[in-house]
């Protein structure tokens, strides 16, 4: 399905498939790994409250996956060294 997705819009626009590919597969790495955290303080499915709490005594590892996995440090790490060298 996605092969078809792909070649109709490269038949249509002529353009860059593989970016179009990379940005679907960014979207699906970006709501999994929201999906992955709210399944984790049972957003949603618990009141506030205790998916508050479940939320703080979560490790500070599992904080940083989801932070990493979004793009939030990554994105950071990878363009800080490129400013500092003046690229």
């Amino acid at each position: 399905m996605l092969a078809v997705g792909l070649i109709a819009w490269y038949v249509s626009n002529g353009g860059p498939v593989l970016a179009v590919a990379a940005l679907g597969l960014a979207a699906w790495l970006f709501v999994g790994t929201l999906v992955e955290w709210a399944d984790r303080v049972k957003l949603f499915r618990a009141p506030l409250a205790d998916s508050w709490s479940r939320a703080r005594n979560l490790p500070r590892a599992a904080h940083g996956m989801t932070g990493d996995q979004i793009g939030g440090r990554t994105g950071t790490r990878l363009t800080r060294p490129a400013a500092k060298d003046g690229r």
